[in-house]
């Protein structure tokens, strides 16, 4: 467990920093949120599970806190972890489109919170050869009955998260409104939202402040932002971007390799 912020180097953003400044409640305990294991996908995700709804599918049919590996957080014992970790399997075509995407499995833990801060495994890791059928009638039903067996009794407090760095240029914060350099931001899930914003990292710059890198587009590549983007591509999902010649060559014909997101 992490009991305080890991230091930069002088000059540069820290990778952590405190969210909540006010007092947890007597009684719970502070975890850190499983990491994702080498080689997991980006789209491997956590949930403190307080629900499920028969009639969604996928990750909308479960209620509760959406999770991020490596944050520092606060909980009552019995709160309900669920853990998703995705890899790569292969590639495919999607059928429509003739455009190639990363295949994925995914493996499926249930755990509790304890006591003493530590986990305990209810149910998994279950593996699940594609990651789209993961979150189904068996995982739903494991979780509605630990649920029924003990509730949580409120949501977890991030008590200080880890730097999500942005790829790519963004024009807008989502706090000051102002740009934010590539990498030098934070991807933030609004809550009346399922995309990710960009927010300043560690905090927005104050108004008379300078910027040592001034948040100016240096070029239009999706993939690395910092070079003019050339040649047409997709990445993993499908999603249509330039990237310049090196990002070009270093992916050769392998678009699954690139991720404009």
């Amino acid at each position: 467990m992490h009991s305080s912020s890991t230091g930069a180097a002088e000059g540069q953003a820290p990778d952590r920093r405190a969210v909540t400044t006010g007092p947890v409640p007597d009684g719970w305990v502070r975890l850190t949120v499983p990491p994702v294991p080498d080689g997991g996908r980006p789209g491997s995700w956590r949930l403190a599970a307080t629900g499920t709804d028969p009639a969604a599918q996928g990750e909308q049919a479960l209620a509760g806190t959406r999770l991020y590996a490596g944050d520092t957080v606060a909980c009552p014992a019995g709160t309900l972890l669920l853990v998703v970790d995705k890899s790569a399997t292969g590639t495919d075509r999607n059928y429509r489109t003739g455009r190639p995407y990363v295949t994925e499995d995914a493996t499926v833990t249930l755990t509790r919170v304890q006591d003493d801060g530590t986990t305990e495994v209810l149910w998994g890791p279950r593996n699940f050869a594609k990651a789209a059928t993961a979150l189904g009638a068996t995982v739903r039903a494991q979780i509605a009955k630990a649920l029924a067996e003990q509730a949580p009794a409120a949501e977890p407090l991030v008590l200080e998260e880890v730097q999500r760095p942005n790829r790519r240029y963004e024009p807008r914060c989502l706090r000051c409104e102002r740009p934010v350099a590539a990498r030098r931001g934070h991807l933030v899930r609004p809550a009346d939202g399922d995309r990710f914003a960009v927010e300043h990292w560690p905090a927005c710059p104050a108004d008379d402040e300078s910027d040592p890198e001034p948040p100016v587009r240096r070029g239009s590549c999706a993939e690395c932002a910092t070079r003019r983007g050339v040649v047409e591509r997709h990445d993993s999902s499908g999603i249509p971007g330039k990237v310049c010649h090196r990002c070009d060559r270093w992916s050769e014909d392998a678009d699954y390799l690139l991720s404009f997101a």
